[in-house]
């Protein structure tokens, strides 16, 4: 029973980081250039963490990064160099090539 509780546990804290960086990529394409610099700060910090990235968002923040290093903003394209290099080290092989 405890077992079945922790597989229940680590899903639903896997979940919690789906949502959570669902909710920053929809925050990347805000009208607001500070909106779009706090969500890539947010999805940044996730990114340092241990955690491995959800496999099915790994192409939706490939995306959402690459889009916003032609952003107006000059300070939104600066912190997507800094999200990307993070991504980097997260993301399968197959990723990776695509952003090339």
């Amino acid at each position: 029973m405890f077992s079945r509780f922790l597989d229940w546990l680590l899903l639903f804290l896997e979940t919690m980081d789906s949502a959570k960086i669902t909710a920053y990529i929809k925050q990347m394409d805000h009208y607001d250039n500070q909106e779009r610099y706090m969500g890539l700060s947010d999805l940044t910090r996730e990114l340092e963490k241990d955690d491995p990235i959800p496999p099915e968002l790994e192409r939706k923040i490939c995306t959402a990064v690459l889009t916003r290093l032609d952003d107006d903003s000059n300070d939104v394209q600066s912190i997507s160099v800094k999200t990307l290099g993070a991504l980097l080290k997260k993301v399968e092989s197959d990723q990776i090539c695509d952003i090339r």
